[in-house]
């Protein structure tokens, strides 16, 4: 969450980063970060401006969620 420019391949597999995309198209191109507040957001969080940065508990959420997703398009695409 506070690494300032990070590529998002530096904690993302392929497969996670075009799920991530599939759900959320305006990621391409982005920095790590925007990938982090994607996972939160699958978890719950806001992102309203008014908002705190996500926290790890709702980011665990979503990073779950995301996995799941993963299994499933892996699955699909054997």
């Amino acid at each position: 969450r506070t690494e300032g420019e990070i590529a998002p391949e530096e904690f993302l597999t392929e497969t996670q980063i075009a799920v991530l995309e599939g759900k959320f198209p305006d990621l391409k191109g982005k920095r790590g970060k925007e990938y982090a507040v994607a996972i939160a957001k699958v978890g719950g969080y806001l992102d309203r401006s008014s908002d705190p940065p996500p926290g790890w508990i709702v980011t665990w959420r979503g990073f779950k969620k995301v996995l799941t997703w993963v299994e499933g398009y892996e699955i699909l695409s054997t």
